[in-house]
């Protein structure tokens, strides 16, 4: 699973197999600690599968 903020849904589908969307609450994004995996702004949503998927360093994807 990655966290993305709207910015980065794109680069985030391309990194996940088999992508599932979910939007993360506004409840959650004010008390939790949701940040973009890839910049580290705010997060809006979580990008996973229900596969698990062998760790690949986002650097090598972006």
């Amino acid at each position: 699973m990655i966290i993305v903020c709207s910015k980065h849904v794109k680069e985030g589908l391309e990194i996940i197999h088999l992508p599932h969307i979910h939007l993360i609450s506004e409840e959650d994004k004010d008390f939790g600690s949701y940040r973009c995996h890839i910049c580290s702004e705010k997060a809006d949503y979580k990008l996973f599968n229900f596969f698990p998927q062998k760790k690949i360093p986002l650097e090598t994807v972006i």
